[in-house]
């Protein structure tokens, strides 16, 4: 039940991750002609998809065929039907008065008309999205239908393909299909030889079959996600089914294929998905890597094979939310298909809610505490650590973490406050409103705001206008003066939006060897905002905003450029005069150096060798100095820049003595670092008794979109205040209308009503997390307390309260996640990283005994939202 309770969350909060592109060639005819689109084109308008210019340019009208109207009148002669009934859409070219038709959706079959007879060639390419194949056949009997038929060697034929549907193509069914030239007796055409007949993929036709079924190849696919193989953001595995509808053996090859580049306005893919073929055998599931060249699977006549898809997720190393997509395309040994199904995956990101349990296998009373220490670097590299406290009740040396040279990105959030409202005042002459004056211009006008002029007592008022230029209001213009005015009268002006009035760091990240670039997305209407950021040994140390933007109404998204991740090699130009190297130029300044590099001078035909040195500054080549000009140069030489050295994360090992850490050795001093990495040290672990049993403890644990890890004690999913799906620490949180639809998940070992954000340590592979529970000594979670007990209730035989100390006492507890790359014993694999992760728990108590206790096992957290959004009432 524990994992059941999960899956309709994670329904509600699921995302789309489909942007997978290929290109189809159609060759039309002049006249009409009926296409198929196997994909989907709604990424643009029909004018963009067929300009006016090009080989589109013959293009004249697109009528999209609707099945689901079930229009009898065309089974018998299926021309052009009259524009704006129900089972049709139209796009004509130039006469958007007659067009209902606004995007092409994909299998989807459209009749287009082209200029020219049907002598006239038109090839018009359209990119569209892979969509999984699907078919609607209706009972009327009209049906205009594509099919994904196999090209190599050649089309099959009609009979070929329809062998196991063969009521489609049956002597009292009709087919009809178009030629081009005009609707009449010659086009469409009727198909009389169904056996040698080919099929061709990109072609619409007409079947008269009164059939229902969906059919749509001799291999029926049923994916578990209708989206195609879409493993979105946490998803793991997608099943397919596959059912062979012949009567003879297939023999189908699976290849992945790679997507085109994304057109303008979707989503850039990062790279194809490492996708994995799962395999059950007697020790479980295994993946491997499905290779470039795929592989095969024959599936009996008539029969059905179930196939696993896993990916690789380790080998997503894009930013979060990254698009990794591309296609699997099937073909079969008989020619008859050639089908590609979408593959699609989303970088994962940690945020979200995550909630499982931890068990309890240890329990100690050895007291003990964790080591600390920090890093010392010279010219990037780690050479030394000096320790902070040694910490006791180490056993065995444990195995120190240090941070990697790679930067961590950095993150900010924006605040905005309304905008300054414009004050004016006027003069007035003869009765009129002859001047207005502008006193303030504001700020945070998104458009001009309406100028309101006092009526006079008695008359016509005055009207003005304003104009807006970047937020603030430049001019006033009296657009009538009015009449009767006997005095100035007031001038009122519209209130302002918001602008952006501040920006704070919520993590200032690591690895910048310069100032990021700071992006502020912009408003509906109004001025985006702009800002710099300032950086000092590698971190982000202040933003500033540098442009307050307009027209705001809530708090815009800041990003920031990412770090130096990764080392770029300078280049320079010289310079020569009179045969002498004079001075040598940057061009590229590079980045990664983190020590002088060598510059190297092509020597000249005969003469002396010039020679130079740089000058480096935070990781880039800022200069190059001439120490020797040289002679004998006829041209420019070549000038060589060393390259960066490479960036290598750093290892030491711990000594221990008397169980305390005494020191450190360094076994690699790694290279890259602008800034000294985090030393972490595990805690102690001690001995300690095994437990008889293994009990459970609630963990709910909520990262945000920046990082912080709040560990809760209890949360609400469901509809907040706003009326919109979110999660909630507090019943007040939520929607009145909506509160018996919600859901709330406790932890009842933890004092109600908490929210923990303090502490050490993040949720990552490889990272502790750290936090503690304080419970006073009266709180109903102390175990020293009991309600009915005279000798626990915390009150003296009188009923007066007592102090702490007295009966019962203030417990800490300090509760830290390891989490591992791996899963505990026991647990699936599957998902590991994305939809469920844990390690291993340390819980050390105080206050209870004399001696600190110590409890261990491990832990397995499953997510159960997406939403990096915590609502705290």
């Amino acid at each position: 039940m524990r994992k059941l309770f999960l899956l309709p969350i994670l329904c509600l909060f699921a995302g789309p991750a489909r942007a997978q592109w290929q290109t189809a060639t159609y060759a039309l005819k002049g006249g009409w002609n009926a296409i198929y689109l196997h994909g989907d084109a709604t990424h643009a308008l029909p004018d963009d998809l067929f300009p006016n210019s090009g080989p589109t340019a013959g293009v004249q009208e697109i009528w999209r065929w609707n099945p689901e109207s079930n229009p009898v009148q065309f089974t018998r002669s299926p021309l052009l039907p009259s524009g704006g009934t129900p089972e049709w859409n139209v796009w004509k070219r130039g006469l958007p008065a007659e067009s209902n038709l606004s995007l092409m959706s994909g299998q989807t079959a459209y009749l287009v008309k082209c200029s020219g007879t049907a002598a006239t060639s038109h090839a018009v390419s359209i990119v569209q999205r892979a969509l999984a194949p699907t078919a609607l056949w209706v009972r009327s009997g009209a049906n205009l239908l594509g099919f994904p038929s196999a090209t190599t060697p050649a089309f099959p034929s009609f009979s070929t393909y329809f062998q196991a549907f063969p009521a489609a193509i049956s002597a009292n069914a009709k087919v009809y299909k178009y030629v081009g030239g005009g609707l009449g007796p010659a086009n469409p055409l009727q198909i009389f030889s169904p056996t040698t007949e080919p099929l061709d993929r990109n072609k619409a036709y007409w079947f008269e079959a009164e059939v229902v079924g969906n059919f749509f190849a001799p291999l029926d696919i049923s994916l578990s996600r209708d989206s195609g193989i879409d493993f979105g953001r946490t998803g793991s595995v997608i099943n397919a089914r596959l059912r062979n509808t012949t009567a003879a053996n297939m023999a189908i090859t699976f290849t992945p294929v790679a997507s085109i580049a994304a057109p303008a306005g979707q989503d850039a893919i990062t790279g194809p998905v490492p996708l994995t073929r799962r395999v059950l055998d007697g020790n479980g599931w295994t993946e491997t890597a499905i290779p470039a060249g795929g592989f095969t699977e024959v599936i009996g006549a008539n029969s059905t094979v179930e196939l696993s898809f896993g990916l690789n997720r380790a080998e997503m190393n894009g930013t979060s939310n990254a698009l990794y997509a591309n296609l699997l395309r099937l073909t079969d040994s008989g020619n008859l298909f050639d089908i590609s199904l979408p593959v699609s995956a989303r970088a994962a990101s940690l945020a979200g809610l995550w909630i499982g349990d931890a068990r309890l296998t240890n329990v100690s009373s050895q007291v003990q505490s964790t080591a600390t220490a920090k890093a010392v670097l010279t010219n990037g590299a780690l050479t030394g650590i000096e320790l902070t406290g040694g910490g006791f009740g180490y056993d065995a040396i444990p195995e120190l973490e240090i941070a990697s040279p790679d930067g961590v990105p950095a993150a900010a959030t924006a605040s905005i406050s309304p905008g300054l409202r414009a004050t004016a005042s006027s003069s007035v002459s003869d009765g009129a409103v002859t001047r207005i004056f502008l006193t303030a211009a504001g700020s945070g006008y998104a458009g001009a705001p309406a100028v309101t002029v006092a009526p006079p007592a008695a008359g016509t008022p005055a009207t003005a206008t304003a104009t807006v230029t970047d937020g603030i209001l430049d001019g006033i213009s009296i657009t009538d003066g009015g009449s009767g005015y006997t005095s100035a009268p007031a001038i009122t002006i519209g209130v302002p939006g918001g602008v952006v009035s501040g920006l704070t760091l919520t993590n200032p990240g690591s690895g910048y060897a310069m100032e990021p670039v700071v992006m502020i997305s912009a408003p509906e209407t109004g001025l985006a905002a702009t800002a710099k950021a300032s950086v000092k040994n590698g971190i982000l140390t202040g933003l500033a905003v540098t442009g307050q933007g307009s027209g705001y109404t809530s708090a815009p998204l800041v990003t920031l450029g990412a770090p130096s991740s990764s080392v770029v090699q300078a280049e320079a130009t010289p310079a020569i005069s009179g045969g002498s190297l004079t001075v040598i130029s940057v061009t590229v300044p590079g980045a990664g150096y983190f020590s002088i590099p060598d510059i190297t001078v092509a020597p000249p035909p005969s003469g002396n060798t010039a020679l130079a040195a740089a000058q480096v500054a935070n990781g880039i080549v800022t200069g190059i100095t001439v120490i020797s000009p040289g002679s004998g140069y006829t041209e420019a030489p070549v000038i060589t820049i060393g390259p960066p050295p490479e960036r290598v994360a750093a290892t030491a090992t711990a000594v221990i003595q008397g169980g305390k850490v005494t020191g450190f050795t360094i076994t690699r001093a790694g290279n890259g670092y602008l800034a000294a990495p985090a030393i972490t040290i595990p805690a102690p672990v001690p001995p300690g008794t095994a437990t008889a049993r293994t009990p459970p403890l609630r963990m709910i644990l909520h990262v945000a979109d920046g990082g912080t890890a709040r560990l809760l004690s209890q949360v609400f999913v469901g509809k907040l205040l706003n009326g919109l799906p979110g999660l909630s620490t507090g019943e007040a949180g939520l929607s009145v209308a909506d509160k018996r639809t919600a859901s709330r998940f406790v932890s009842a070992h933890l004092p109600l009503d908490r929210v923990l954000a303090s502490g050490s340590g993040s949720v990552g592979i490889g990272q502790t997390l750290v936090r503690t529970v304080s419970i006073p000594f009266d709180d109903e979670t102390n175990p020293f307390v009991h309600r009915y007990h005279p000798d626990h209730d915390n009150k003296d035989a009188r009923g007066g309260v007592l102090s702490a100390g007295v009966e019962s006492y203030g417990i800490s507890r300090t509760l830290s996640f390891h989490f591992t790359a791996v899963p505990p014993a026991g647990e699936s694999a599957t998902g590991w990283g994305t939809s469920s992760i844990g390690g291993n728990y340390t819980e050390v108590i105080k206050g209870l005994h004399k001696q600190d206790l110590t409890v261990s096992g491990t832990f397995v957290l499953r997510r159960a939202s997406e939403l990096g959004t915590l609502f705290i009432p």
